[in-house]
C-alpha cells in the first residue's frame, strides 16, 4: 500500500514528508530524497541514536535488535521464558 501511494504522490508532482521503516520503499521512487537518523556507536559496540537527520541512501539498518535485546525480545530470550513457563506449570 505504501508503494503505490508514494508512486500515486510522485506522478502528480506532490510534495510530502513520508516516514517509514521499511527499507524496500525507499528505493521504489526515483524522486524521492532519503533522509536518515544517524547513529554512532556507544563504548559496548551497540548503536546510540544521534537525533540528527542525514540525506543520504538508507542503509537498512533500522537497529531493531539493540530494542530487542534492551527489552529481552530476542528470540532466544522468549523461548527461554517460554520453557520456563511451560516448566512451571508441569504436574
Amino acid at each position: 500500500m505504501g508503494g503505490r501511494l508514494l508512486n500515486g504522490l510522485s506522478e502528480k508532482d506532490c510534495l510530502c514528508l513520508f516516514v517509514t521503516h521499511v527499507y524496500e520503499l525507499t528505493c521504489s521512487v526515483p524522486k524521492a530524497v532519503s533522509l536518515v537518523a544517524e547513529t554512532i556507536e556507544d563504548g559496548a559496540g551497540e548503536p546510540r541514536a544521534t537525533f540528527r537527520i542525514l540525506r543520504r541512501d538508507a542503509d537498512g539498518a533500522a537497529y531493531a535488535l539493540r530494542l530487542l535485546r534492551k527489552y529481552r525480545l530476542t528470540g532466544k530470550e522468549i523461548e527461554v521464558r517460554k520453557n520456563a513457563a511451560f516448566t512451571a506449570f508441569r504436574p
